[in-house]
């Protein structure tokens, strides 16, 4: 529904205008530089806002979320807070609701997968059970 720049350069908003600046305002400059060719150097710092699918910030709300949950006092202000920035993503966050869909799964999907890899870690391989008791 909205661009990838988000609703402020598409529709041609200015922070002046309304009194406010939009959080996505610094990254920009490196965004359309990416985009026309005018930036080169594309290293960790000074090139924010570049990843648009998946998005960073619907994986992290994910995240923070499941790992406090078992926080009972927590758990439902980190819910409400994380639901808060899943829904102004695609407004203020410069992506795409497909963006926040691949986020929330990714995230998911790795949560999933570190835990099969910690039960694997956590109980040893039966060989290595019989090795272990025949050395005793």
């Amino acid at each position: 529904m909205l661009p990838a720049a988000g609703a402020w350069p598409y529709y041609g908003l200015a922070g002046a205008d309304l009194q406010i600046v939009p959080a996505v305002s610094p990254s920009w400059p490196v965004f359309y530089g990416l985009r026309d060719g005018t930036f080169r150097l594309l290293v960790a710092v000074g090139s924010e806002g570049i990843i648009t699918f998946p998005s960073v910030h619907a994986a992290l709300a994910v995240i923070v979320v499941i790992a406090l949950w078992p926080i009972a006092v927590l758990r439902w202000v980190f819910l409400l807070l994380n639901v808060a920035m899943l829904a102004a993503t695609p407004i203020d966050g410069s992506h795409y609701f497909v963006d926040v869909l691949a986020g929330i799964a990714l995230a998911l999907l790795s949560l999933l997968l570190a835990q099969s890899i910690a039960a694997r870690v956590a109980s040893p391989a039966p060989h290595a059970r019989e090795i272990a008791q025949g050395a005793g």
